[in-house]
């Protein structure tokens, strides 16, 4: 908890994309979702704006389960493919650059 009161997993979070740099997380949020506030995830992440960029935040319509809105749905499935996508072109650049 670094002496905080709530847990903290924002210097958890920081650690382990600077110790590995190829390191993304996608960030999915409803804006109704009571549970994982959309906004407190948009907070977090001004205290690390060096890895803002390997650390995308999407928000859709609806609560906890986004998947349930069929309008929600089809958006975040193309997000995430685009998240793979960009994450395998990422790792296939990295390891190009790797010597065999």
């Amino acid at each position: 908890r670094d002496g905080n009161f709530v847990p903290d997993g924002v210097p958890d979070l920081a650690a382990a994309m600077t110790l590995n740099p190829a390191l993304q997380v996608l960030s999915l949020s409803g804006v109704d979702d009571l549970a994982t506030p959309f906004y407190q995830t948009e907070r977090d992440l001004k205290r690390l704006p060096a890895l803002a960029p390997r650390f995308p935040v999407r928000t859709y319509v609806g609560g906890h389960m986004t998947y349930l809105d069929d309008s929600s749905r089809r958006v975040e499935k193309a997000d995430l493919a685009a998240f793979y996508q960009g994450a395998l072109a990422a790792a296939r650049a990295t390891n190009q650059g790797v010597a065999k």
